[in-house]
């Protein structure tokens, strides 16, 4: 006799709950672990530099990108019949989250200048709003990264050689030169190039416009020398200051002086 949907519920138990948000799992996704998570907080709990199971530790091998990765069909479709209402508010809730946020990408490119006597590199790092579809997303339509960060700023050891920041390149008493402690990037494009002949982790604070009042965030990146170079993305939440009608009327942001007359358009939800 088929099991029914709240017998079926009742046997798997926890396993219906994702470890990372302790919540109904949602568009599950399993690993070769056995592991499961849901794919949103697999996403957030990955980075270049961290590819293995948020439990076990086990290595999810090369090129895996838990954003393509295919959900788990049978344990998504059994998700659906036990727990169809919380499912379905789980869905609508993941979709409101992908409105409000904005998603930064920090990343870097790399490129070998020579091998003797040691390795050496030539790397850009930058911080640059991720693309996303159009009506998702924190910001409204023609506000660039310029509008809501001020400057910023990346810690340096001394064993780099600044070459640029932003799109000005160092003056010819700087280039090649030691690096200092930290460069301060006051326009786009929000980067720095330099080079070295390791990697290192590089710490990021990004100073956001006076008017949004928000604290300074600070991330970290560490430089990926493989051929892709490194890549990944962070979610911010300015929702409640870009939508507060102190903000739409500040003259000096491009695209936001008129408050919009609606609310924005909520995507439609996913279907499973």
């Amino acid at each position: 006799m088929a099991m029914s949907a709240s017998d079926e519920a009742q046997a798997c138990g926890s396993s219906l709950e994702c470890a990372i948000c302790l919540e109904l799992l949602c568009e599950p996704v399993s690993l070769a672990c056995s592991h499961v998570f849901c794919r949103s907080c697999l996403a957030r709990a990955t980075r270049k530099d961290h590819q293995c199971c948020p439990l076990c530790r086990r290595d999810f091998g090369e090129g895996f990108n838990p954003a393509q990765v295919p959900v788990d069909r049978p344990l998504r479709e059994m998700l659906i019949r036990a727990c169809t209402v919380e499912y379905m508010q789980r869905l609508e809730d993941i979709a409101q989250d992908a409105v409000r946020l904005i998603r930064l990408q920090i990343m870097n490119d790399c490129e070998l200048l020579s091998v003797t006597p040691r390795p050496n590199f030539k790397w850009t790092l930058r911080v640059e709003l991720e693309p996303q579809l159009e009506k998702l997303g924190g910001l409204p339509p023609g506000v660039m990264l310029p509008d809501v960060v001020e400057k910023v700023r990346f810690g340096l050891p001394p064993a780099c050689r600044l070459l640029s920041c932003g799109s000005t390149a160092c003056g010819s008493s700087v280039s090649g030169a030691k690096a200092p402690n930290c460069v301060e990037v006051d326009a786009a494009p929000f980067e720095i190039t330099a080079t070295s002949w390791l990697s290192f982790t590089v710490p990021i604070v990004i100073i956001w416009k006076e008017w949004l009042d928000q604290l300074p965030l600070r991330l970290e990146h560490t430089l990926d020398f493989n051929r892709e170079g490194g890549s990944w993305s962070y979610g911010v939440d300015l929702s409640e200051a870009i939508a507060s009608d102190t903000v739409l009327s500040n003259p000096g942001v491009g695209g936001m002086q008129d408050p919009p007359s609606q609310p924005a358009a909520r995507p439609p939800s996913p279907q499973p």
